[in-house]
């Protein structure tokens, strides 16, 4: 029998919720899970844990629909605070965790998507101008950003500069 501290969890990212026991199979052979809450000392449950992960998980899939993308500024209240912490705890998450943040876009790494983003900016400049040489008047971030990789080579990762050997870039300052 079900306690009053005991409810079923619902996984909002239709993957089968870690860590959980199955206690029945419904017709459709969808297994039912439960999940017991801790209580507040007062009889009132807490929330289950996994209830306000995939609150957070659903509060960030609207974000990302609401600004096209899923890096929630840390100081956006508790919003941006638990996607950091999901970032810092990658390799401690679960695979269903893991796999429902990646179904929604998430970037594990901001700076990679930043980079990803001026390299295809950069694609679209050579597509048009036929070179990556860009001037400094076309467009300040850009510019400046290929200014950086050039400064930047013997850092940069051998990955990034293979990508950009292979669009052509010019890598005299």
């Amino acid at each position: 029998t079900r306690s009053s501290r005991t409810r079923k969890l619902t996984d909002t990212a239709g993957l089968k919720p870690t860590g959980l026991v199955p206690i029945a199979e419904d017709d459709d052979g969808d297994e039912d899970y439960m999940y017991n809450c801790r209580t507040n000392g007062r009889g009132g449950s807490r929330g289950c844990l996994a209830d306000r992960w995939n609150a957070r998980l659903e509060e960030l899939a609207n974000y990302k629909t609401e600004h096209g993308h899923c890096n929630v500024p840390q100081d956006h209240g508790s919003l941006g605070r638990w996607v950091d912490k999901q970032r810092i705890k990658r390799s401690t998450l679960s695979e269903g965790r893991v796999q429902a943040l990646d179904g929604i876009g998430f970037t594990w790494d901001p700076h990679d998507e930043a980079w990803n983003a001026r390299f295809e900016e950069l694609a679209n400049y050579k597509t048009e101008h036929g070179d990556c040489d860009v001037p400094w008047n076309h467009g300040t971030p850009l510019y400046k950003w290929v200014k950086k990789q050039q400064k930047r080579k013997n850092k940069l990762s051998k990955g990034r500069v293979e990508a950009l050997n292979e669009l052509g870039f010019t890598w005299k300052l």
